[in-house]
């Protein structure tokens, strides 16, 4: 098992990675992914196919440039046993200029075969996708606005994205959509129209009409494939946790989706829920605030 993560192993700040070998092994090794300064924070992670045919984890990752600004980067395993890793690649916003910040918030996924990555704008408050042109992340295409803010009284969209595929393998992503007027902030979902995401409908789905602004979400897949995501509601709305799920998506980019109670008690609530599908069934860990315990939950 292993746990990339923001560490101060020289006191400057990096991306380094935490492996056990095995069950019965006390003992972990620590690697420097990427020895930039201030660079790790806001890890997304996917596993990922090399040109062996294996599979191997991969990053993507905040890079803080200071004074507002930051980057989007990528680092992948050639043979992680081997701790064996490919050299970081600066994805998106480098080389450095003033009033960008790129990446704060992303998620990546394996779309067509090809590491893809959805990520926040925070300086023009949208949405981007970016997939690279290679199996291994060595070199990206250009970057494409999958959510633009185009509507009046909409102050940020794009920001805690889950990226993920529909079960014909088209990419899509649940993103958090923010109206200045009543400070409400909505969970939708979004889809490209076609494999590699180079084109997104127009139309969005509204999976939840409020949640938790300061929580994030998580998605996954489920045993038939289908996306899935894991949200907070806000303490105002009873502060639950759910987990909804597409069934179908229509021939204009909207889907239909079912959903259920995930972690709910009289009084309490939560955030930053974990997703993951175990023996089909699933499953979520999420922070309970009130009480400040980690809490677990999988559906019967």
């Amino acid at each position: 098992s292993g746990v990339a993560t923001y560490d101060l192993p020289g006191g400057s700040g990096n991306l380094v990675w935490y492996f056990q070998p095995g069950p019965f092994n006390l003992d972990h090794t620590m690697t420097v992914l990427d020895s930039t300064p201030n660079t790790g924070f806001f890890v997304s992670f996917a596993f990922l196919e090399t040109i062996e045919a294996d599979v191997q984890p991969a990053f993507a990752y905040h890079n803080d440039l200071g004074f507002g600004t930051g980057s989007l980067r990528f680092v992948g395993a050639n043979e992680v046993l081997n701790d064996d890793w490919r050299a970081p690649v600066p994805v998106a916003g480098e080389p450095e200029f003033p009033g960008v910040d790129l990446g704060g918030e992303s998620s990546i996924a394996n779309v067509n075969g090809n590491p893809a990555i959805a990520y926040h704008d925070a300086v023009n408050h949208r949405l981007l996708y970016v997939r690279a042109s290679d199996p291994q992340g060595s070199t990206w295409n250009a970057p494409l606005p999958a959510v633009v803010v185009s509507e009046a009284g909409v102050e940020e969209l794009g920001s805690s994205p889950g990226l993920t595929t529909l079960q014909d393998g088209r990419p899509a992503v649940f993103y958090e959509r923010k109206a200045d007027a009543f400070g409400v902030t909505q969970l939708m979902f979004k889809v490209a129209s076609d494999a590699n995401g180079n084109g997104w409908y127009p139309a969005a789905t509204q999976i939840a009409l409020s949640v938790n602004p300061n929580s994030r979400i998580s998605a996954d897949k489920g045993p038939d494939a289908s996306p899935a995501v894991a949200y907070c509601l806000p303490a105002s709305a009873g502060g639950d946790c759910y987990v909804s799920q597409i069934s179908s998506v229509d021939g204009t980019g909207l889907a239909s989706y079912a959903d259920w109670i995930a972690c709910t008690q009289p009084g309490v609530n939560y955030k930053n829920p974990s997703l993951a599908f175990i023996g089909g069934r699933a499953a979520v860990s999420a922070y309970e605030e009130t009480n400040q315990d980690l809490v677990f939950n999988i559906r019967w």
